[in-house]
């Protein structure tokens, strides 16, 4: 599916807007990892709106390294930059990890529905 058809059909299961990258980036991360993995789209609004980001080579590096310190065990997702309307967005592709479950900075989340929730371990 392409991306602009996948923006359309908004948040759910497998797929994540965030206008930023940030903490629940990270945590976002995680969920994905302990439930069936998924797509997160950095410089997209929570309606799908893109409104791009400013990116740099060094910050794809700092964001791989972020999350890699944060996760245990340590994920390594797929960040792409990808131009959409003529906007920079980042695509953080994020697999299901087949051990589970991933902590993010000790503690567990899980994709359940557009959302995600901590859950006990």
């Amino acid at each position: 599916m392409k991306l602009d058809e996948l923006m359309k059909q908004g948040e759910s299961q497998r797929l994540e807007f965030k206008e930023s990258f940030g903490k629940e980036t990270v945590e976002t991360v995680a969920a994905f990892s302990n439930a069936s993995g998924g797509v997160i789209l950095i410089g997209v609004d929570m309606k799908g709106k893109v409104n791009g980001i400013k990116y740099y080579e060094e910050s794809i590096k700092d964001w791989a390294n972020m999350i890699k310190q944060a996760t245990l065990p340590q994920i390594f997702p797929e960040i792409s930059p990808v131009l959409v309307e003529n906007k920079w967005i980042v695509s953080v592709f994020v697999q299901e990890y087949p051990v589970k479950p991933v902590s993010c900075k000790g503690k567990y989340f899980k994709r359940i529905g557009a959302s995600n929730h901590q859950i006990p371990v």
